[in-house]
């Protein structure tokens, strides 16, 4: 049951990955042309028709999406337009810091989250519940890059207590991981508050109550771990996206990542180095969704997949 299931799902994932790159790639081809691009206007018309011929974009779309594809299975993703470096190479080059960032800032977020929204369900309607629902508030309009130029300015320039930019030290991560945590945490403590008192006014709750056990075990071992369900599902899916790349977190810290280097080709109309990214992108966010589905019958023994 469990092997058919994961193979039905990666089946799906398969599909929709062919469904990303079928619309990165038309979408890269129609917005501009990608020698003038990378070489200007000054590049003769024979030149011209040389490269075009080298890199095969004579061909009709189809053929070219269709080559395409049969490199990428194959691990080829092309080499970039601007740098002929492999785009293989230069997205791993890259990766470790994106994963180093897309793992301090979940872990960010969460730590700032659910303690939060624990506290605010608990002592609901106390004045500490309205602050918290405040923040959640206030911090839930507030744009990721606006908060990470904040940042910069107070603790970087201001009190010079970070780097200004980078990823060269060792304290660089701390402020991109709480540009990321800052705005997911906000996000998680007003869905785990509003879960928990859902969990807290269920009839398997009184009747817990009913049999003698305390009001922190009700909370621990019924409320809490049901409560959690959604934070995992939403956990799983920023997991996904932050591997693919924090594109504003980067751009505002100069950090080398993968959604920097996606900035830089989107700019650079550079086809090979964006379907690259994109393609990591998007098989980061299917493969944890998938991490996510597995592990929700581990949480709930009451969920079966099928």
């Amino acid at each position: 049951m469990l092997l058919r299931y994961i193979l039905r799902r990666l089946a799906g994932m398969f599909f929709v990955l062919i469904g990303v790159t079928i619309i990165t790639f038309i979408l890269s081809n129609l917005v501009s042309d990608p020698i003038t691009a990378t070489y200007g206007n000054r590049i003769k018309p024979e030149q011209r028709e040389v490269i075009k011929k080298q890199l095969g974009l004579n061909d009709p779309l189809p053929v070219q999406y269709g080559r395409y594809v049969f490199k990428a299975v194959q691990g080829d993703l092309g080499r970039s337009y601007r740098t002929n470096s492999p785009v293989l190479e230069s997205i791993l080059n890259v990766m470790p810091n994106t994963i180093a960032l897309a793992a301090a800032g979940l872990l960010a977020e969460l730590l700032i989250g659910i303690p939060a929204g624990i506290i605010a369900a608990v002592w609901r309607g106390s004045l500490l519940d309205r602050i918290i629902q405040g923040i959640t508030l206030a911090g839930l309009s507030l744009p990721t890059f606006w908060v990470g130029l904040v940042l910069l300015y107070v603790f970087a320039f201001l009190l010079k207590w970070f780097p200004l930019g980078g990823n060269t030290q060792p304290t660089s991560i701390i402020l991109p991981a709480l540009t990321i945590g800052l705005g997911g945490a906000v996000f998680y403590a007003r869905l785990l508050r509003n879960q928990m008192l859902e969990e807290i006014n269920s009839d398997y709750t009184r009747t817990a109550r009913s049999k003698g056990l305390s009001g922190r075990k009700v909370i621990t071992r019924h409320v809490l771990r049901n409560a959690l369900l959604p934070i995992v599902t939403w956990a799983g899916l920023d997991l996904g996206a932050f591997l693919g790349g924090v594109v504003l977190v980067e751009a505002v810290y100069s950090w080398n990542g993968i959604g920097k280097l996606a900035i830089a080709a989107i700019g650079n109309l550079d086809i090979p180095l964006i379907m690259g990214t994109v393609l990591v992108a998007a098989t980061f966010i299917v493969i944890c969704n998938l991490f996510i589905d597995l592990l929700y019958p581990v949480l709930d023994p009451r969920i079966r997949l099928r």
